[in-house]
């Protein structure tokens, strides 16, 4: 099948100089070929701009360079402004693909967009981050692997529960997308692109920016034979390394995220959601003493 669109491939990076040269090799070895590729170097202060100069040659490969450091929300709405494609493709530096992803996810987006209003598509997500901290993150992992569809939303809390890397054969219409998604740039432009106002571990910005996507009447679609591999980096990148501020800045931006999205509900979602993190937090400790008891 022939593809028709032109794709920009948008590269936040962040002091991971071991991991960007992968990620670009990636993109290089697609059989979908006619990409530019921008790098968005978030004012990184190890080597990885010397690291991204080696592919510069190549005249698809664009290096831009924040003079400081602007937040992962901010650095890719300047980065979408940078972009020629028709289709943005956003990717992160500790992310590989299968040769012909992006083939099939320009291929799936030309099929549904003769009948559907297209938001974005999901490729298969392998090896996904929860990008939940601590004793959050096993209970949303518990319920994660009793999921049978590629992600979900607990409506009294605002949780996106995510199964991006479940194999199935079939294209799936899905509430939302994980954050290395393809989406028209028009809808980008529609909605304003990223909110700015998630900070810290920038949890929840994807999220915001699909569910405004969706409230403009689009849909999302996982196409789980497009394959990714998330292989999480232990520095860099937009994660924190202290514990308590990510505990602080998950709870900050999910309550952010469910005032701006959904209204008045955040009158008693908010509260669940504070309820249910007490819940996590008293199982988390319990099984802590137990474990040492018992030890």
């Amino acid at each position: 099948m022939v593809c028709l669109c032109d794709v920009t491939i948008i590269l936040p990076t962040y002091n991971r100089a071991d991991l960007v040269a992968r990620c670009i090799e990636s993109v290089l070895s697609q059989s979908y070929t006619n990409w530019e590729l921008i790098i968005a170097d978030d004012a990184s202060t190890d080597n990885t701009s010397a690291i991204v100069e080696t592919y510069t040659g190549d005249p698809r490969i664009r290096y831009h360079r924040n003079k400081t450091n602007q937040g992962l929300p901010r650095n890719r709405n300047i980065t979408i402004a940078l972009s020629r494609g028709d289709l943005i493709f956003f990717i992160e530096d500790d992310l590989t693909m299968e040769p012909d992803c992006l083939e099939i996810l320009v291929d799936t987006y030309n099929e549904l967009k003769k009948e559907k209003k297209v938001g974005g598509i999901a490729p298969r997500l392998i090896g996904e981050y929860m990008g939940i901290a601590g004793p959050l993150n096993s209970v949303v992992e518990a319920r994660r692997k009793r999921l049978q569809t590629a992600c979900d939303l607990d409506r009294r809390t605002g949780i996106v529960i995510r199964n991006f890397g479940i194999d199935s054969d079939d294209i799936e219409d899905i509430i939302t997308i994980h954050a290395c998604s393809l989406y028209p740039r028009d809808v980008l432009n529609e909605v304003g692109g990223f909110a700015e106002k998630y900070k810290g571990t920038y949890i929840h910005e994807d999220n915001d920016l699909n569910f405004r996507i969706k409230n403009n009447g689009y849909n999302f679609y996982f196409q789980p034979k497009a394959i990714t591999y998330h292989n999480v980096g232990d520095t860099g990148g937009c994660r924190l390394s202290s514990m308590s501020w990510t505990h602080y800045y998950t709870f900050r931006n999910h309550c952010i995220f469910i005032a701006r999205i959904f209204g008045a509900r955040c009158l008693y979602m908010i509260p669940s959601y504070t309820f249910w993190i007490i819940l996590c937090m008293i199982r988390y400790i319990f099984i802590k003493v137990r474990n040492e008891v018992f030890r």
